[in-house]
């Protein structure tokens, strides 16, 4: 029952993602497409035997919901950075090498909170020193989140 909700509530989410954008676009097809492709994978995971307690997949919703942060902000790139995001998460769920899902978590998580600091300032229109603030705080909790989280992997194991 929790599969089912997992994959209704996130096509939801990503049907809001890919249909109230303020700026479309051919990135946004590009976005609604990368968003499809990754609830299809989800949804054939879901069949072979549910996802991992940790697998990255689990974070579709919060995908679609950043789609439609970015999708906010007229910066083309943001969404062209954010499909290389799904990419990675796709690849962070299929490796089994420690050392390599080390590194794809790190790049992954990196990428995220570069995107997140960008349309947050872009938003904002920060500058100054509300911008230097802004970005010493996303880089302060980025490094911490990727240095505990490569820690656990390393610790524990490929993501469980």
């Amino acid at each position: 029952m929790k599969a089912v909700a997992f994959l209704v509530g996130s096509l939801l989410l990503i049907l809001l993602a890919v249909l109230l954008p303020l700026h479309p676009g051919p990135w946004q097809a590009a976005g609604g497409l990368a968003l499809g492709a990754l609830w299809v994978y989800a949804l054939i995971r879901t069949l072979r035997g549910g996802l991992a307690r940790g697998s990255p997949i689990r974070l579709l919703p919060a995908q679609a919901a950043f789609f439609l942060a970015l999708s906010q902000v007229e910066v083309v790139w943001l969404r062209a950075g954010w499909l290389g995001v799904v990419v990675l998460t796709v690849a962070l769920d299929l490796v089994r090498s420690r050392s390599l899902a080390m590194g794809l978590y790190a790049i992954l998580w990196l990428a995220v909170f570069i995107l997140l600091h960008q349309v947050v300032a872009l938003a904002r229109n920060l500058s100054g020193a509300a911008f230097l603030a802004w970005t010493a705080g996303v880089a302060l909790v980025a490094v911490g989140h990727v240095a505990l989280g490569t820690w656990r992997i390393w610790n524990k194991g490929v993501m469980q």
